[in-house]
């Protein structure tokens, strides 16, 4: 996320979208291999793990040089 956050680009919060929906669907995906968790509870940790991610980006801002 560093780099995208330093990379001043107009498509630089696009991409930061981008990574926290390919890293929540990782997520979502490996989580019932790992664990012996429902269906439920690999969708609660997903949005709980998605949520925490929204916090991060809501820190994002793009500079336009």
């Amino acid at each position: 996320m560093y780099r995208l956050n330093v990379s001043h680009s107009k498509f630089a919060f696009r991409d930061a979208v981008i990574v926290l929906i390919a890293f929540t669907v990782l997520f979502a995906g490996v989580m019932p291999f790992i664990t012996k968790a429902g269906r439920n509870e690999v969708f609660a940790a997903s949005a709980a793990y998605s949520a925490v991610l929204v916090v991060f980006i809501s820190n994002f801002s793009v500079t336009d040089k």
